[in-house]
């Protein structure tokens, strides 16, 4: 089963700390919506700001909200800081849906000044150099609409934009990448910032995403007798923040449910002893468990008669040793990002610079023992999961911020579950980057074709017709996270659809 990461954090400083308020550095992390607060990844950390009303749930009537900051006093105690009031404009002059053209539908207007550089910005539709791409712009607002033909708040005439947006990706003014939003219709919304910004630009990004928000919860939210008005409406407001549906996950697309879980000690699953409790047999036996209820109908009202085993690297690990210890359990096995040979590892293992978590992230990790480790940095991140020039540096990065934690359980313990697979006699695919550095030492083909030899190794009584291999070109171990990473899905869906499954 794939692995699911969280997120590189840094709390921001105090203002009492800060030396010019505004102008401290605040680093890339991820924030979420829960309810009425923002926080840093999970929705157990302290929150970072307060919303008046629960932003994803609101309806049309709604038209303002205040936005504060959470700040640390000195004494240890909290305190909240009213930055923003997020405002949305229903309603154009004497009453009409159809605002001004010069007007912003959802703009922000500061209430501190005690932090300099922040502006009141609204959502201006934007051009795009690429044909048929909308882009909106957060434009300076004179919220008092001095200059409005009918007197309300107006963008300022040739002021420029302070950021950008497609309704998916955030921008600066100098066109730099520095946030990606996530929302679906679960009402779960997430901000991943990708780059250092000022703490003013910080809050004007988190108001803005907060009206982003708003906008999504109306336009997927769900209305009772609407009609083909009420349709257009729908579609009309998804528009005015530049949202876009996100690409399906491809397995869904084709009609299979998908089923993922946090690992023992990492997520949302709990933190246990990272030495004598999070170690490879644990795991399999939870994994096995957590198929069996699927089979049973736990998780819902229906039974799972076909269940696809798909891992990645460790991951991969446990689903191989699930066709060995419980062959029965799963219909078809797909391993990425592993093979039996061992020779990259050392140098894969040195090359992450493995660091204490706890000490490395102590505003994410600071609560956990001393066995749990994660990659050092972005350059240990870059030289063990990606091969050049197969990605992009912002998912570098992406990449680096959402790092999660191993146990040193786990690396003592990682081999034992690997076993030959004599009973198994199912379909299996093995996907990984043919320039994967700890699984095939840079190259999975030449002089051995590593995937072949991986399946002869583990599974001898699974016909030749049943077996697939995949190596794809120009990708390191971090097969999600290279240009690639769509040949690779769309060869593991075909490979399902030959097996009849």
């Amino acid at each position: 089963m794939a692995e699911t990461n969280e997120s590189m954090s840094i709390d921001p400083p105090t203002y009492e700390v800060a030396s010019q308020p505004g102008q401290e550095l605040c680093q890339p992390t991820t924030l979420i919506l829960a309810a009425q607060s923002i926080h840093v990844m999970t929705p157990d950390s302290p929150p970072l700001y307060r919303l008046s009303l629960g932003i994803a749930d609101l309806t049309d009537i709604t038209t303002e909200v205040e936005l504060s900051r959470i700040e640390s006093k000195k004494d240890g105690t909290t305190r909240e800081r009213h930055i923003y009031d997020l405002l949305h404009m229903r309603l154009g002059p004497g009453g009409y849906t159809r605002l001004p053209s010069d007007s912003p539908k959802y703009h922000i207007k500061r209430q501190t000044r005690a932090i300099p550089g922040l502006q009141d910005l609204g959502m201006k539709k934007s051009h795009s150099l690429k044909p048929g791409k909308k882009r909106f712009a957060a434009v300076p607002v004179d919220v008092y609409g001095k200059t409005s033909k009918v007197g309300i708040t107006n963008f300022v005439k040739g002021a420029e934009a302070v950021f950008t947006t497609d309704g998916h990706e955030w921008a600066d003014s100098q066109g730099n990448s520095v946030a990606i939003m996530h929302d679906n219709e679960d009402k779960q919304h997430s901000l991943v910032v990708i780059a250092t910004l000022t703490r003013a630009q910080f809050h004007m990004l988190v108001a803005l995403w907060c009206c982003h928000v708003w906008e999504y919860g109306l336009a997927h939210a769900e209305k009772v007798h609407e009609g083909i008005d009420g349709v257009r409406r729908k579609m009309a407001m998804a528009k005015d923040f530049g949202f876009r549906g996100g690409s399906s996950n491809i397995a869904v697309a084709a009609g299979y449910a998908v089923f993922y879980y946090d690992r023992l000690g990492v997520g949302s699953s709990s933190k246990e002893d990272p030495i004598t409790t999070v170690q490879s047999s644990l795991e399999l036996e939870i994994l096995s468990e957590l198929v069996r209820k699927l089979r049973d109908g736990f998780f819902s009202d229906r039974k799972f008669s076909t269940v696809v085993g798909v891992g990645h690297s460790f991951g991969s690990a446990l689903t191989q040793g699930i066709t060995a210890t419980y062959p029965s359990l799963l219909d078809a096995a797909v391993l990425t990002g592993f093979t039996v040979n061992g020779s990259g590892m050392p140098g894969f293992s040195l090359g992450q610079n493995p660091a204490i978590a706890a000490t490395n992230q102590p505003s994410r990790f600071g609560n956990l023992s001393t066995g749990y480790l994660v990659i050092d940095s972005m350059i240990s991140t870059q030289t063990t999961f990606f091969h050049h020039p197969g990605f992009d540096s912002r998912l570098l990065v992406l990449a680096d911020a959402i790092k999660a934690t191993v146990t040193l359980g786990e690396f003592f313990t990682s081999k034992l579950t690997v076993k030959m697979a004599t009973v198994f006699s199912r379909p299996l695919a093995l996907v990984s980057g043919n320039e994967d550095l700890g699984f095939c030492s840079g190259n999975c083909s030449y002089p051995i074709d590593l995937l072949a030899e991986t399946a002869k190794a583990l599974y001898p009584n699974i016909r030749s017709n049943m077996i697939e291999t995949y190596s794809v070109p120009v990708t390191g171990h971090g097969l999600n996270l290279h240009y690639s990473a769509g040949r690779a899905f769309k060869f593991i869906q075909e490979f399902l659809e030959r097996q009849g499954i």
